[in-house]
């Protein structure tokens, strides 16, 4: 994306117009670009939303109506398709009140989802195990799976298969090119029994797998249009990986950091906070970017303070 950061298509109600959201990389602030590409303000905003988005109840189809919300760290207003400051008043009158919800086990439940879906976003596994956004998930799950059975982590798919076939934990076929869901649930019955599969029948290991909790559920148009296998097998993987370690004092929980955040992070730690006692992720327009360091930093210092109890409770679920 150049020197973009991200950029984000501003839909409006009537279909016809629209625009998109452009982040600079240098500050994380926004500008707003024509559809045909063309930079129609500087990246000057902390946010710029669709008004529809922000005040529901007023939204008009007509043509006076300002389509685009910005702010700035202490301003307020309104942009035109074309750019244009229609609008602009003081963004807060009065300081936010911010308080947090308590962060346990019980009631931080993005805790629980983050550590099924993500787990490297908040576990340290011993090894450097990773799964960045983007790229090839193919080669990635190879990396990972190569740490797991101690070679080295760009040792490559071929090196990875010929050794699980040395170690008997799938059987050789010379026609095998990728990885299949068999293939997978012989290497998840390996790391959870320390046993190969192999007098296992195809069918036998499909219903262990089932019982398991660990056969991927694929339905639906939707899955069909964003499935990806591999990063199916990775949840597998890193999922039976906590489930060896259990116990055994391997996993730690990383340490957040402010600076450091990932937006994954990020978002699981916005569900506990409140801002003028309502949830913040439910706020029509986000916090000024300063207010918001300030909240996030002493919920971060919450996480970090707990983030060894609630990796325990969730240890003691698997």
């Amino acid at each position: 994306m150049g020197d973009y950061q991200s950029m984000k298509y501003l839909h409006l109600p009537d279909l016809k117009t629209g625009a998109i959201a452009y982040q600079d990389k240098k500050t994380g602030l926004y500008g707003l670009m024509s559809l045909e590409g063309k930079v129609v303000t500087a990246a000057k905003y902390e946010a710029i939303l669709p008004t529809n988005k922000v005040f529901l109840q007023l939204w008009s189809k007509a043509d006076d109506q300002s389509p685009y919300v910005f702010t700035t760290k202490d301003q307020f207003g309104y942009l035109s398709q074309g750019g244009q400051e229609l609008f602009v008043t003081r963004f807060l009158t009065k300081k936010p009140v911010v308080s947090y919800s308590p962060i346990t086990f019980q009631s931080f439940s993005a805790y629980s989802d983050m550590m099924q879906q993500r787990p490297l976003e908040l576990i340290d596994f011993g090894k450097p195990y990773s799964w960045p956004a983007g790229g090839n998930s193919e080669s990635q799950f190879f990396a990972n799976l190569a740490l797991y059975l101690n070679l080295p982590k760009d040792a490559g798919k071929q090196a990875v298969l010929t050794e699980l076939v040395s170690k008997g934990i799938v059987a050789a076929d010379e026609n095998r090119s990728v990885m299949s869901d068999e293939d997978m649930f012989r290497v998840a019955y390996f790391m959870a029994t320390g046993k190969t599969s192999q007098a296992m029948t195809t069918p036998q290991v499909m219903e262990w797998a089932k019982k398991r909790g660990i056969v991927p559920q694929r339905e639906g148009m939707s899955y069909y249009m964003t499935m990806n296998l591999y990063a199916e097998y990775q949840h597998i993987l890193m999922t039976e990986l906590m489930r060896s370690l259990k116990g055994k004092k391997v996993l730690k929980p990383k340490v957040l950091t402010t600076a450091s955040l990932s937006e994954a992070q990020q978002q699981m730690l916005t569900t506990a906070l409140i801002v003028n006692g309502k949830p913040a992720n439910q706020l029509p327009v986000p916090l000024p970017q300063a207010e918001w360091q300030k909240a996030i930093q002493g919920l971060v210092n919450q996480y970090n303070k707990q983030a060894a109890h609630l990796l325990a409770a969730y240890e003691a679920k698997l």
